[in-house]
């Protein structure tokens, strides 16, 4: 990935960045002048700096060449500044960088997002609850100390200005919009949508906030006057709406953002109260392929489970992809994929799964997974397989299970835990053994981790052994095709390298594809390379698995 300049009156796109190296994220100044972003200092290792360069063009520059490299989770600018939070080796620091100084301040819970007001010198964090799972809290802290200055539990932080913060807090199943003047209870915003509210963005005037409904994958836009406390529902396409940061306001009623649907790539589009339009770069066209299909099947207990279907040409049964989200806590909404529509290309059925801890379906849900990692998960991932087999679209035995991150580690856990349901899996950068991947995570994703299963392996050794795919090696039947980066900081090589040593050893049918890249990858040309792996694989086991007569 590289970062570009788009001028958009001329419909100029202008490259800021080339070579090996992967940009990993880019922000545009308030003003428009300078584009911001990470550059690696070593191409595939995800570690490097920010750097930042005129968006005429020019040079760019490190904007902080005196600190050793880091990984970035989450950055933007604010006001002249720029602002992030960043891995540094073995910890996790929220940093503040102007043009004469860097503030850093080092973090012991998991991040979730970071908002400024530099005038106010208030940072807000959204951050793992200590001991509460995947609970958030808002804690507003000093940018020149760190010292905490205020938290509210339950809650995410929007953006800020001055002392008031726009937040959206759990009413116990869904996260609803709120002001939060710190020193003072919450206001509420009332909105009529159903779902989770969330604010994103507060106009240049202070008189407008924008905020984003999103529910079972899908959702709109309103704006909240202060003033008159009126909501305002804007337009929009449907399909897939991006989730934060790429919203923002444009003036005070109008909002920029990024949508697409199953033949669209994504592209920024402009909502009003009275219309919508896209904004394209260049040339950008609907694209043939298969349309998303929202399927609903029972999982245990007889909860529902929501999934996205994408059918090929012809009457099924097709053979097909049981795909799986990273995250946990993402969703697959009907948004354009190039993964999704080439193995439709190539002839696959693809079902998605929202499996119990996706986001979008309440905090009950979410927060099923909190210590039950492999579980009520996997046993959506199983409801869905059997969900295809009654419905016809798939033989059963036809059935490849895949997915990338969490989406990789749901691949091998089931495929460990359920050998017999499956003809192959196809994982990317997958967690192989949780205990050794929390002994080897920085500071940062360790936090993550206790949140996921309430506790370190030292306290719940059987909890994390029965999570971690590497227990069921000797049960795997179905052949594994593992492509794995070399430089990942998030789900490491080492305990994968592992796993596929003690399949090896054990005379199981396992192939795995290094990639000189870290977690997100290293470029177009190497996704694409990856998914002609993947598919040769398939390709493979399905000669060995004829259709069902």
């Amino acid at each position: 990935m590289q970062a570009y300049a788009w001028e958009v009156e001329r419909g100029e796109v202008r490259a800021l960045t080339s070579g090996d190296a992967a940009t990993i994220a880019a922000a545009i100044s308030e003003d428009g002048r300078t584009i911001y972003f990470h550059v690696e200092d070593e191409p595939g290792t995800e570690i490097g700096h920010l750097h930042g360069a005129p968006f005429e063009g020019g040079e760019s520059t490190d904007l902080t060449p005196d600190l050793p490299g880091y990984a970035i989770y989450i950055f933007s600018e604010r006001d002249g500044f720029v602002f992030g939070l960043a891995g540094f080796g073995g910890d996790t620091k929220v940093f503040v960088i102007d043009e004469d100084s860097v503030a850093q301040h080092a973090i012991e819970t998991f991040p979730f997002g970071v908002d400024v007001d530099r005038d106010a010198g208030i940072i807000a964090l959204t951050e793992s609850s200590p001991g509460r799972g995947l609970l958030t809290r808002v804690r507003a802290i000093s940018i020149d100390t760190g010292e905490t200055l205020a938290t509210l539990e339950d809650s995410k932080a929007g953006p800020v200005n001055g002392m008031s913060i726009a937040v959206a807090i759990s009413d116990g199943e869904w996260d609803r919009p709120a002001l939060w003047t710190i020193g003072s209870d919450p206001d509420p915003i009332v909105v009529d949508a159903p779902g989770d509210v969330l604010p994103l963005d507060w106009s240049t005037d202070r008189s407008t906030i924008l905020l984003q409904q999103i529910y079972r994958g899908t959702g709109g836009f309103f704006l909240f006057d202060i003033e008159t406390s009126e909501v305002t529902a804007l337009s929009g396409p449907g399909g897939g709406m991006s989730l934060a940061p790429h919203q923002q306001l444009i003036g005070n009623d109008r909002a920029l953002s990024v949508w697409s649907d199953a033949r669209t790539p994504w592209r920024p589009i402009i909502s009003s109260a009275s219309e919508w339009r896209t904004a394209n770069i260049g040339e950008v066209s609907v694209l043939e392929g298969a349309e998303w299909e929202e399927v609903t099947f029972p999982s245990t207990d007889g909860i529902e489970i929501q999934g996205w279907l994408l059918r090929p040409p012809g009457t099924g049964p097709f053979p097909t992809i049981l795909y799986t989200h990273g995250g946990p806590t993402d969703v697959q909404q009907p948004a354009f994929s190039t993964f999704a529509q080439a193995w439709v290309d190539n002839g696959y059925g693809l079902l998605s799964v929202n499996y119990r801890g996706s986001m979008t379906f309440g905090d009950s849900f979410r927060e099923a997974l909190t210590g039950s990692i492999g579980i009520p998960d996997v046993e959506d991932v199983v409801a869905a397989h059997r969900w295809l087999v009654a419905s016809r679209v798939s033989d059963p035995q036809r059935i490849i299970k895949n997915g990338y991150s969490y989406g990789g580690y749901l691949t091998l856990q089931a495929l460990g835990t359920h050998p017999d349901l499956w003809a192959g899996g196809v994982a990317g950068a997958p967690i192989a053994d949780w205990t050794l991947m929390y002994d080897l995570s920085n500071d940062i994703l360790r936090a993550y981790e206790l949140s996921l299963f309430g506790g370190p392996p030292s306290e719940m050794p059987d909890r994390y052994r029965g999570a971690s795919p590497l227990t069921y090696a000797d049960d795997f039947a179905a052949p594994v095709f593992i492509s794995q980066p070399e430089n990942d900081t998030r789900t490491p090589l080492e305990p994968v390298q592992v796993f596929v040593d003690t399949l090896e050893a054990g005379g199981k049918d396992v192939e795995m594809h290094l990639m000189r890249a870290g977690h997100a990858g290293a470029g177009t040309d190497d996704d694409i390379e990856m998914m002609e792996r993947w598919l040769d694989f398939a390709d493979r086991v399905m000669k060995d698995v004829p259709p069902a007569t």
